[in-house]
């Protein structure tokens, strides 16, 4: 077993959780350190879901890194100082699923990954947009078309470089207007179809590493940790589940579930 030591991000409010469910009243205390460096064993009330990890009964905190493992055999929570903590796992690394990451196509990010990592527009596209919004002309259409591709290529290649296997929705070729698109979902259409033309034509050069296609069915509807399915509307930018309540970022919870769908392709 290998030993894992990872950052755990809190609020003052989660701090004061932790510290009065499995510190308050202990008898190591040592009250002019502030109860530094005591640690406490959590293997049975911790679970971790990448960068995300449940610590019952106080709830969900996030890691500073994403973490998915094969099994685990001790977690350990040490308290650094009055609002640091660090979480210490024992345990054997997935390495597959370390090296898959799931991609979600998005409306409000242009892409969201498995990992917790968001997309958008650089200002200098958003602001060439707006420009072509305002004077729709040939010259800012050609130039708005090129960025574009470039991002997509970027994003693409750091893509294919960050990780062994990709996932991504089986979307096809999404809509876009035959004249030039005004609307933002066209323009997140057309980054998608760039992006995607640009994965394959990596992916197929380099047979060492996957591209897998997910259906997309329910992808933001279903509990990446529980599998169970619960109905939000799409205003709902976080996904609570009515089951397990595990609370988390809607196109993160997509992304996770096109990742782990691609690990029953890889598996099978």
């Amino acid at each position: 077993m290998n030993k894992y030591s990872v950052s755990l991000k809190t609020t003052y409010q989660q701090s004061h959780q932790l510290y009065n469910y499995f510190y308050k009243g202990r008898k190591d205390q040592n009250k002019k350190r502030f109860e530094r460096n005591l640690i406490s064993d959590i293997t049975d009330s911790a679970f971790i879901y990448g960068s995300d990890i449940e610590i019952r009964p106080c709830g969900y905190y996030k890691l500073a890194q994403s973490y998915v493992f094969k099994s685990i055999q001790k977690i350990l929570l040490k308290k650094l100082n009055q609002s640091r903590y660090e979480i210490t796992v024992f345990g054997e690394l997935d390495k597959v699923a370390m090296n898959t990451v799931g991609v979600d196509f998005g409306i409000v990010n242009l892409i969201t990954l498995s990992d917790g990592t968001k997309y958008k527009f650089p200002t200098k596209t958003k602001q060439m947009i707006q420009h072509y919004r305002k004077e729709p002309d040939k010259g800012t259409k050609n130039t708005l078309i090129d960025m574009l591709d470039k991002e997509a290529e970027s994003l693409a290649y750091k893509t294919y470089f960050e990780y062994a296997y990709v996932c991504i929705e089986d979307l096809g070729k999404l809509d876009v207007l035959d004249e030039f698109p005004k609307a933002d979902y066209h323009f997140h259409h057309l980054f998608w179809n760039q992006y995607t033309d640009y994965l394959r034509h990596i992916f197929i050069k380099n047979p060492d590493k996957g591209l897998k296609y997910i259906d997309p069915f329910m992808t933001s509807q279903i509990c990446s940790h529980c599998g169970k399915r619960s109905m939000k509307e799409l205003k709902n930018r976080i996904f609570t589940c009515h089951h397990c309540k595990h609370s988390i970022d809607r196109d993160v919870n997509a992304a996770l579930n096109i990742r782990n769908r691609g690990l029953q392709q890889i598996a099978a």
